[in-house]
């Protein structure tokens, strides 16, 4: 397969941050590669088919990125040249449950969600404002938020980026495990996930002014993450449904950081010493958002 075609698609691919090889116009396996590795991270079955939902869903997202080379994105200092604002170094990190809301509850006992997001929010914190941000914690305590203070919140703080951190649970499934991480679909797509809400890609909500950033802060984070999980990896993951993202006026991302319901998984969350490795390497990854 070659041609005109290829050629744009390695453009698009290139301006989103994926390595697909030299733009030639050949569909080779880096570019086989690079589609792959675009189509899991936007939900996609990842078959390496460049149909037209695929090439759909790269044109609308290689749109919103303007000033910045696929070279330019995989460098530590690419993220300035988009228009996320990032580079003002103020950012909302928002400990998922609180109060009565206590989340799920770790398979090993009687501690919760809570407790978890609240750490790793803290720890990550420190890290952010030792690297010279301004951090916002929409929590310091245990207690309960709505999820539309929390987007008043980073309003009120003038955010440049926000990031809710969550646990997740498959109980009474004891097997599931891995790493997601969530950002709001893009306008005029479907959905990888809708958990039985209704799915309307014609909404548009002002998170949407940001899709493409979204993606960029979500695979930085993500990829960063799988180098502490064990890379058991479920992927960037898109969704209408998670309120807390819908009304931000900013990048925006969900983190489902592992299963309390899988054991393993818990005993790993439960440790202070692997959710300071989480903060750190959520805090590198920042770093490179932020274009330092």
């Amino acid at each position: 397969m070659a041609g005109d075609d290829v050629s744009e698609m390695q453009g698009r691919l290139h301006e989103l941050g994926f390595t697909c090889g030299r733009i030639d116009g050949i569909f080779g396996r880096e570019t086989d590669k690079g589609v792959r590795d675009f189509q899991r991270n936007v939900g996609f079955t990842a078959d390496g088919t460049c149909g037209p939902e695929t090439f759909k869903a790269l044109a609308r997202l290689a749109r919103t990125v303007s000033g910045a080379t696929g070279d330019s994105l995989r460098d530590e200092a690419s993220y300035a040249t988009l228009r996320t604002g990032v580079a003002d170094k103020v950012v909302v990190v928002d400990p998922g449950h609180g109060g009565d809301d206590a989340g799920t509850r770790s398979v090993l006992g009687s501690r919760y969600e809570r407790e978890f997001t609240l750490d790793w929010a803290r720890r990550l914190g420190a890290m952010l404002a030792t690297n010279g941000w301004q951090v916002f914690l929409t929590r310091s305590n245990d207690v309960h938020l709505s999820l539309s203070n929390r987007i008043a919140f980073a309003e009120e703080h003038k955010a440049a980026l926000f990031l809710s951190l969550h646990f997740n649970s498959a109980a009474p499934n004891s097997r599931e495990s891995g790493l997601e991480t969530y950002c709001l679909t893009p306008a005029g797509m479907p959905s990888g996930i809708t958990r039985g809400y209704q799915d309307d890609p014609a909404l548009v909500f002002p998170n949407n002014a940001f899709d493409a950033e979204n993606l960029l802060v979500a695979s930085w984070v993500h990829r960063s993450l799988l180098q502490v999980n064990g890379r058991h990896d479920r992927g960037v993951r898109r969704a209408r449904y998670l309120g807390v993202l819908r009304g931000q006026k900013r990048p925006a991302i969900l983190i489902e950081g592992g299963y309390l319901s899988n054991p393993l998984e818990a005993r790993r969350i439960a440790d202070p010493a692997y959710r300071q490795r989480m903060a750190e390497v959520v805090a590198k990854a920042l770093q490179r958002c932020r274009g330092m």
